[in-house]
């Protein structure tokens, strides 16, 4: 994804956990620096050292005490819009 070692000046705004019977819900911020990625959505993108942030929603599955399912979505779209790369021409 976007580079996040430990000295890089980053955040997580965490919104909001909700859990019912084997999900949990999660919703959060990701404030990075567009340094490198790994992320197929960013693979043709070069570095272009802005900040950026993006929203998330993770719906995770439990059993037995484990995480067994991860269901994600994120806002793409706004992510490369930020970077220069939206609408791709």
């Amino acid at each position: 994804m976007i580079k996040n070692d430990p000295g890089d000046d980053n955040g997580t705004e965490n919104h909001r956990f909700v859990g019912e019977g084997d999900l949990v819900a999660h919703r959060l911020t990701v404030h990075e620096v567009h340094r490198t990625s790994t992320m197929p959505l960013l693979q043709d993108i070069p570095p272009t050292r802005r900040e950026v942030h993006w929203t998330h929603i993770h719906i995770w599955r439990v059993l037995k005490g484990q995480l067994v399912e991860l269901l994600a979505c994120l806002n793409g779209v706004g992510l490369l819009a930020q970077m220069g790369a939206w609408p791709r021409m």
